[in-house]
């Protein structure tokens, strides 16, 4: 028997029992999926090894994918840090050395690019620093980069003992140092190469507690950066 439910974020789990395997797909057309499950035997799949063959398996990774990521960047957006936030937490809940910070960071003067050099030309600066900042050494592969609005973004970052070790930084305040300073340089450059006055990026970080939520975690991250902000208008 297969269960399909809407749950939170517009997030789609179908579960296939008989097969004995779980997909969870995060999707914004939830009319489509439940056509396209008619065709969508997962037992069948599981046991074939054909899942990348079937159609409306493809077609639930594509909604998947768009429903989690920023079309311009191609970065997680809001929906898929989320999903990576409860993901990753949760798989290392009880793993001691684990430690985790989050740094947003949000563009300054962006307003004034967009009003008067057009929105074109924002956006291919939002999309140049995201290149930059994905390709950063700072930056490793366990640590999740999301657009989480118009011109503000969020690192989810491993600084864990090992995480820190890749980056070269001893300490999780030297990791996160590092992402914040890295991204501020590098924001400023990608300007540069687009032949901008760009004023660079405000940040603002906060170390996660365990059993903090997601929401908590940017709140104490988002004070900080505005006061960054306060104090970069002042310069």
């Amino acid at each position: 028997m297969t269960h399909i439910g809407n749950t939170i974020s517009s997030t789609l789990h179908i579960t296939e029992h008989h097969g004995d395997i779980e997909a969870g797909f995060a999707v914004s057309n939830i009319d489509e999926v439940q056509r396209l499950h008619i065709n969508l035997n997962l037992g069948h799949l599981a046991r074939t090894g054909k899942y990348y063959e079937d159609p409306a398996y493809n077609r639930l990774s594509e909604l998947s994918y768009k429903a989690t990521h920023d079309p311009l960047t191609g970065l997680y957006n809001r929906d898929g840090l989320r999903m990576m936030f409860d993901r990753v937490t949760t798989a290392r809940a009880d793993n001691p050395n684990s430690r985790f910070a989050m740094v947003l960071l949000d563009f300054d003067g962006f307003k004034q690019i967009n009003d008067t050099m057009g929105h074109q030309v924002g956006d291919d600066l939002i999309e140049s620093v995201a290149k930059t900042w994905t390709s950063s050494l700072e930056v490793r592969e366990d640590d999740v980069i999301a657009r989480i609005g118009g011109d503000e973004f969020a690192i989810f970052a491993d600084t864990s003992e090992k995480g820190n070790k890749r980056r070269g930084k001893l300490t999780a305040a030297q990791a996160v140092a590092g992402i914040i300073g890295r991204a501020k340089h590098d924001a400023v450059e990608a300007g540069k190469n687009l032949g901008l006055n760009f004023k660079g990026v405000s940040a603002g970080h906060a170390q996660y507690q365990k059993g903090m939520t997601l929401d908590q975690l940017i709140k104490v991250a988002d004070a900080k950066l505005y006061k960054d902000k306060a104090i970069r208008k002042e310069q």
